[in-house]
C-alpha cells in the first residue's frame, strides 16, 4: 500500500499564507452562493487585515459589506469594535 498523498487541487500550495487564502475565497467564482454569515466573516476578516496594513478605507469598505450580509450579533458586535479601532 503507498503512503503517497496528493495535495487537494481546490487549495494550491502556493496559497501558504492566510493573506492569499482569504484573497481567493472572497474572489471565488461561487462566493456569492455561500451563506451570508460566512461572507460576512471573510469581509470582517478582510477588513483586519487591511486595517492592519494601513488601509483603512478598505478596512471600512469590508465593513460595511460585512455589516450588511450578517445578522449575528457576535459578528455585529465585532464589526463594531473593528470600526471603532483608532486609524
Amino acid at each position: 500500500m503507498s503512503s503517497h498523498v496528493t495535495p487537494s487541487p481546490a487549495i494550491p500550495r502556493h496559497s501558504a499564507s492566510a493573506r492569499a487564502v482569504l484573497a481567493e475565497l472572497l474572489h471565488h467564482p461561487l462566493a456569492g452562493h455561500w451563506p451570508a454569515e460566512f461572507q460576512a466573516l471573510l469581509c470582517v476578516n478582510a477588513a483586519r487585515l487591511r486595517g492592519e496594513q494601513g488601509q483603512h478605507a478598505q478596512a471600512g469598505r469590508w465593513l460595511h459589506k460585512a455589516r450588511a450580509l450578517s445578522q449575528c450579533a457576535v459578528t455585529l458586535r465585532e464589526i463594531e469594535q473593528l470600526a471603532l479601532m483608532p486609524q
